[in-house]
């Protein structure tokens, strides 16, 4: 008998693959998420993130219903993921409403975050020191 606690499946979001290596999906998500969708998610992402100009950025991969994934920038808290229906987002991490910004294309939806980016630091500079 193992010693190893038994995970409620409810709770177990490791990804388990299948005997016949189609299936690679964890127990608490069971929308049966594909091997294929997995490396193809991967392999987008790493494409992304070689696009965006790959040093700094950190590629996540994740399970829900499907697999994802975005690339972020951790110094400059930018985060660029693709749309559902197409073309990406970018956003800064923290901000919400103004701070997300969509694009057809990854690169302008990064320049459009980054411009919104160098306006909240003007605000930030202009604030009066009480704040």
């Amino acid at each position: 008998m193992s010693d190893k606690p038994k995970v409620d499946p409810r709770y177990d979001w490791k990804p388990v693959l299948s005997a016949d290596r189609v299936t690679y999906c964890s127990p608490s998500c069971g929308g049966k998420c594909s091997r294929f969708a997995y490396l193809n998610a991967k392999e987008k992402a790493r494409k992304l993130k070689e696009r965006l100009g790959g040093e700094g950025w950190l590629t996540r991969i994740w399970e829900n219903l499907g697999w994802h994934y975005e690339v972020r920038h951790p110094k400059s808290h930018l985060i660029v993921t693709p749309k559902a229906n197409g073309g990406y987002v970018a956003l800064i991490e923290g901000f919400r409403g103004d701070g997300l910004h969509a694009h057809t294309a990854a690169n302008r939806a990064l320049v459009r975050a980054m411009n919104m980016s160098r306006r909240l630091a003007e605000l930030v500079r202009a604030a009066p020191e009480e704040l």
